[in-house]
């Protein structure tokens, strides 16, 4: 993991008014957003990227990373997953939930919402948590 030197200040106010601006890029092919360790970015950023992406018809891979972001729950990653359902063109998708109030059926429920053409990867547990579970 990489060592955060100090918080991030960055809110939902900024992320929503970012988003806004990011669904008028229609030739993007690629995102990669890191809100990593921004404690005061939750559900309405994650609901407000999700809307920005479906209108940008050529995404083909998406990296999001809110790790750290304990204000991020169920109800901004079911929100990511009815936006992805509707992306055809999605080819690859890698999102990082670790640090966040995800459990494992809204990862479940996100796998899903993936075409079966999308190669994924979805982290949401640190590396102690997986060990743990490992050696129950």
């Amino acid at each position: 993991e990489y060592d955060y030197p100090q918080e991030n200040k960055f809110t939902d106010k900024g992320a929503v008014a970012f988003a806004q601006k990011l669904r008028k890029v229609q030739n993007l092919e690629l995102v990669y957003l890191s809100f990593a360790e921004c404690k005061k970015i939750g559900d309405k950023t994650l609901r407000k990227i999700s809307d920005s992406l479906v209108q940008l018809p050529k995404i083909r891979e998406i990296l999001l990373s809110f790790f750290g972001c304990p204000e991020v729950t169920s109800d901004g990653v079911a929100d990511l997953a009815a936006a992805l359902k509707k992306m055809k063109e999605l080819k690859r998708a890698e999102f990082n939930f670790k640090k966040c109030q995800v459990t494992e059926k809204d990862i479940s429920n996100l796998e899903k919402s993936l075409k079966s053409n999308c190669e994924s990867t979805i982290y949401h547990k640190l590396e102690k948590e997986e060990e743990e579970e490992e050696n129950q």
